[in-house]
């Protein structure tokens, strides 16, 4: 077997650790370290033990799942969880206050999440109606005029502030009682998934949301057509849908 200069074994291990950094999988750079390990420790081993590299490989290897597994231990016991790795913010959402209901977005992640766009789309099934068509066809049911926001950034693990949902420009076409249904969503550019919920409020008395976990891009769901017929079937497939264990009660606070 070929002898290696020492200096040889410490620039491969250099060149390793540069490929680890510039790499986005967790698993290659776990490995591109376990390698980079065993270049830098080899050379002592093989001039005191005569060991060969891929013995020392294997060394620094079960060296670093004893040591994975020792974290393992002592952090989270005999559970074995997943730990996920955040590759992006994570932004989601609440509703709070029965009577005037305000949304606050969430971000869950240990990254600052930046422009964040969220959604709302609600039809007050009491009163179809449209509100901008100045010749509307004579089924036709539009939501209500609340235009999508984008909030600046929220820091890390931190919540915004209530927001409104119904303000001025929607009061005048919202009584209390009033039945409204739609959908809400938050997602950012560089969100890892988006988050999508189903809305139903009794508008000055309560209501709940309930998240569609299978839409992940951020996108509100609506009727295909915006008639009465297909607004209120729509609305009757998501109450169908929905059992009472996925809704979640608006929030007093």
């Amino acid at each position: 077997m070929p002898q290696y200069k020492d200096s040889y074994s410490y620039g491969v291990a250099a060149l390793l650790v540069i490929a680890g950094w510039a790499a986005d999988m967790i698993a290659v750079r776990i490995a591109l370290g376990l390698l980079a390990t065993a270049c830098v420790v080899w050379p002592t081993l093989h001039q005191r033990f005569r060991m060969t590299f891929p013995v020392a490989l294997a060394l620094v290897s079960l060296l670093g799942v004893t040591v994975g597994l020792f974290w393992q231990f002592a952090v989270y016991g005999l559970t074995f969880r997943a730990v996920s790795v955040a590759t992006g913010p994570e932004v989601t959402m609440r509703l709070v206050y029965p009577t005037d209901p305000s949304i606050i977005l969430q971000n869950q992640s240990p990254l600052v999440a930046k422009q964040i766009k969220w959604t709302v789309e609600l039809w007050n099934l009491d009163d179809p109606r449209t509100y901008i068509n100045a010749d509307p066809a004579p089924n036709a049911h539009d939501p209500l005029p609340i235009p999508i926001a984008t909030f600046d950034f929220l820091r890390a693990n931190t919540n915004s502030g209530p927001m409104s949902i119904i303000d001025r420009v929607q009061i005048p076409f919202v009584k209390k009682g009033q039945r409204l249904f739609g959908s809400m969503s938050a997602v950012c550019p560089d969100c890892v998934r988006g988050h999508t919920y189903i809305v139903d409020i009794v508008y000055g008395v309560g209501g709940w949301y309930s998240e569609l976990t299978d839409e992940k891009d951020g996108s509100v769901i609506i009727p295909r057509i915006l008639r009465r017929d297909t607004v209120k079937a729509y609305a009757d497939e998501f109450l169908k849908k929905t059992p009472e264990s996925a809704r979640i009660p608006i929030a007093a606070n």
